[in-house]
């Protein structure tokens, strides 16, 4: 499961952060997440994540 989400943390700071989430055979689950912040990618945050977020799905499906 992919899912990027609006954040704004207690100084102002605000950007995207995408979570990725898969659950394995064995039904162990696996996660990561990233932040990405408007102060670092500007506009573009959103479209880092969502780029970021696809291909970590990607490599962990087939691995």
């Amino acid at each position: 499961m992919m899912s990027i989400e609006k954040y704004t943390q207690k100084d102002g700071q605000t950007g995207w952060l995408a979570h990725i989430s898969q659950k394995k055979q064995n039904r162990k689950s696996c996660a990561l997440t990233r932040r990405f912040s408007s102060a670092q990618y500007g506009d573009a945050a959103f479209q880092k994540a969502l780029a970021w977020a696809e291909d970590n799905q990607n490599l962990r499906a087939h691995s």
